[in-house]
């Protein structure tokens, strides 16, 4: 991690897979808390029970990385179906510094993945947060025609045959 100039975080149950809105389908609205100490996002009109496929328990870690307002972005824990806190070990400046790694444990498309952020913040809340994908062991998905084993692809058309492509 030093080497690659990263600053290893907890790892994440999961990820976000779109904005709260669109996951959850209510209305998002964030409070900075005490300039990003108890910062939340609380939805409203709906709950929200699951993000990439895993049933979320309080205290659960989420990285929240496709909010339409990105200072909103952040690592944060499941308090409620209705409202995620910033991670206590994640909600100042001094903590979110570009290169942040973290590593998402579950998920049916970004299990085994890690992210890191891009850069660091000033001002929590008003910086934006961005995430890229940085890893992704096991991220493979099988398209037409193709079968994923583990970490093997098989080709399941049948009218293709060995003697087409050589061994």
């Amino acid at each position: 991690d030093l080497a690659q100039g990263l600053a290893i975080q907890a790892p994440a149950i999961v990820a976000s897979t779109g904005t709260l809105a669109t996951m959850s389908g209510g209305t998002v609205t964030y409070d900075n808390g005490t300039a990003g100490v108890g910062a939340t996002l609380t939805i409203s009109g709906s709950t929200l029970t699951a993000i990439d496929g895993i049933t979320l328990s309080t205290d659960d870690r989420i990285v929240i990385k496709d909010e339409a307002t990105s200072a909103h972005n952040g690592i944060y824990t499941y308090t409620s179906t209705t409202v995620l806190t910033r991670a206590t070990d994640f909600d100042t400046p001094t903590e979110m510094a570009g290169g942040d790694f973290v590593f998402i444990q579950q998920g049916s498309t970004l299990n085994d993945t890690g992210f890191v952020m891009t850069d660091a913040v000033t001002t929590v809340g008003t910086d934006p947060v961005t995430f890229v994908q940085f890893s992704g062991a096991g991220t493979f998905t099988a398209g037409a025609g193709l079968t994923l084993t583990g970490s093997e692809f098989s080709v399941t058309n049948t009218a293709v045959t060995a003697g087409s492509y050589g061994n």
